[in-house]
């Protein structure tokens, strides 16, 4: 019987312990999420409130320095090293910086993360984005994506689906002309 009972705890122990890595991803993940379609903080309209006074002083190096260091201090713990850059230089972690633009913050909803049970490190995603203008919630878009990540439990690659979701996001929060 005491073998029984110590023979389950061992088992126990190792499914808990090979599923942690799972579970730290999806943590992981629905953490970006939540940073990426919440806001914007009160940080980034800081230096968003300050361009135009940046470019009036003609430095819009320092600018674009400062964002970039707030970009990288909320993402980069979370991302393998560098692989952030490419999706700040492609917008991908920005749409809080295009709804500061016309007046939106959003809100990010609800997160499902789903692990892809034929590739591995693969996770999809659907995202529910609300977003205000003030205190009036103006509308509620379903974005949906991909994440990858491997052995670091860091992101390799996020990507969102061409499924609409996105599209009409940034179509709603974006400045005209812009």
């Amino acid at each position: 019987m005491i073998f029984l009972i110590g023979g389950y705890f061992i088992a126990d122990k190792i499914l808990l312990d090979q599923a942690a890595p799972q579970d730290e991803n999806i943590e992981t993940i629905e953490t970006v999420l939540e940073i990426v379609f919440t806001g914007p903080d009160k940080e980034l309209k800081n230096i968003l409130d300050d361009e135009e006074s940046y470019v009036e002083q003609d430095k819009v190096q320092e600018y674009q320095n400062d964002l970039y260091s707030h970009y990288e201090d909320i993402y980069q713990p979370y991302f393998e090293e560098n692989t952030f850059q490419g999706h700040i230089n492609t917008n991908q972690l920005t749409f809080t910086q295009l709804a500061y633009y016309k007046g939106y913050q959003l809100k990010a909803d609800k997160i499902d993360v789903i692990e892809d049970e034929k590739t591995d490190g693969a996770y999809n995603f659907t995202v529910n984005v609300q977003y205000y203008k003030g205190d009036i919630k103006e509308g509620e878009i379903k974005v949906s994506g991909r994440v990858n990540i491997y052995n670091t439990g860091k992101i390799n690659t996020m990507k969102f689906y061409n499924d609409g979701g996105l599209e009409e996001l940034v179509k709603t929060i974006q400045p005209e002309g812009g």
